[in-house]
């Protein structure tokens, strides 16, 4: 169950950078215009699908938490913030899909992450 739950991260992980790379402007939208996004008509459907992200993602790292394949000592909700923020809010420059990418000798997960 550890193996699956990191390989459940990896996904998301893989699968959210890949939208972010491919949308690289929704984040910022979506947290800078929040006013605007309210008087649209579809603005329940937009925070519906965002809660469904948060719950999965926060499901996952639970999960991950409780076969002690992650450390425990951070909350759930802070830990998705973190990662969150680090796969939509950092420079889309790091082509892990790109031909030239080297894969790292140790994982996050090596080195304490």
């Amino acid at each position: 169950e550890e193996l699956e739950a990191r390989a459940a991260l990896s996904r998301l992980v893989t699968a959210s950078i890949r939208v972010s790379r491919a949308h690289a402007h929704a984040s910022t939208i979506y947290q800078r215009e929040t006013s605007y996004l309210r008087q649209l008509p579809s603005h329940e459907s937009i925070r519906a699908a965002a809660r469904t992200i948060r719950e999965t993602w926060e499901g996952v790292l639970e999960h991950g938490k409780s076969t002690r394949a992650f450390r425990d000592d951070l909350p759930v909700p802070l830990l998705y913030v973190l990662i969150r923020d680090a796969v939509w809010r950092k420079e889309l420059k790091h082509a892990v899909g790109d031909p030239g990418f080297v894969q790292p000798k140790r994982t996050m997960s090596q080195i304490g992450g």
